[in-house]
Order: C-alpha cells, then sequence, then structure tokens
C-alpha cells in the first residue's frame, strides 16, 4: 500500500488526507486470515479471566502487535 493515501469521513466532515504506509485494501483477500491471526494473538495475551479486561485493553494488544 505503498504511496496511497486516505482520510477519515466522520458524519459529513473530511479530514485532510494522508499517507497510508501499512495495511490492507478494503476487500483483500488476505484481510480475513490477517485479522483472524491478529485476534489469535490478542485472544491468548488475555489471563484467564477476560472478562475483567475492557474492550481498550484488547484493542491495545492488538494495536501494539500490529506496529
Amino acid at each position: 500500500m505503498e504511496g496511497e493515501k486516505a482520510f477519515v469521513k466522520i458524519w459529513n466532515d473530511l479530514s485532510d488526507h494522508f499517507e497510508v504506509n501499512k495495511g490492507l485494501k478494503q476487500g483483500d483477500e488476505l484481510a480475513d486470515l490477517l485479522f483472524n491471526m491478529a485476534l489469535e494473538y490478542v485472544v491468548r495475551q488475555v489471563p484467564v479471566d477476560p472478562l475483567h479486561y475492557s474492550s481498550t485493553y484488547l484493542v491495545k494488544l492488538l494495536v501494539m502487535w500490529l506496529y
């Protein structure tokens, strides 16, 4: 995805464009497989009682693994 540009849309407002250096395009055939691999990593990092942790904590684990 080198050299790709993107923006964020919130309601009807668009952000400035920014360069995307990592990731997959929407609909890429590998997206499901890579998502499952990343989620499995996160789930394995959670101790025995996963209900004790917030979804924010789980998202942080996933982001740390991706970068």
